[in-house]
């Protein structure tokens, strides 16, 4: 007789938000943000790699391999340049006080090598809008 890998949900006690359900919600949270940490870190690394393969080559102008590389691979072409950026201006980047904190990405790292000097300013969070989330399928909507 096969195995049944059903998962059984029982209905227990409510939650009472004491010093326990903390504990909890801190352990999930520290899972959380480190596993973000290490994949941001992960795709990063890989971004650096193929920016340095792009720099180091000799066989081919830089436009014209990352062209033919984004047609041939399907890869956007100026994430790409970005990677090459990257790779040429790694030392300035890790200078930068939010490359060395967790809430490092790729998106960020493109923002600073677009605009180095917007990179350094702290954000003020004046241009913000209302979002609610949807309890039934997680969808992002706009408040009117």
């Amino acid at each position: 007789m096969a195995k049944s890998n059903k998962v059984i949900v029982m209905s227990g006690k409510p939650v009472v938000k004491n010093e326990d359900y903390q504990a909890i919600l801190e352990q999930i949270d520290s899972v959380r943000v480190e596993v973000f940490h290490v994949a941001h870190e992960t795709i990063i690394k890989g971004k650096l790699e193929m920016g340095e393969i792009i720099a180091k080559q000799k066989l081919f102008g830089v436009t014209e391999l990352i062209q033919s590389i984004a047609k041939d691979l399907q890869i956007n072409e100026r994430d790409l340049w970005y990677c090459f950026k990257f790779f040429e201006n790694y030392k300035e980047i890790k200078k930068l006080p939010e490359f060395e904190s967790k809430a490092i990405s790729w998106n960020k790292i493109k923002k600073m090598i677009s605009d180095p000097e917007r990179a350094k300013k702290k954000c003020l969070h004046k241009n913000t809008e209302m979002i609610c989330v949807c309890v039934d399928c997680g969808a992002k909507v706009k408040e009117d």
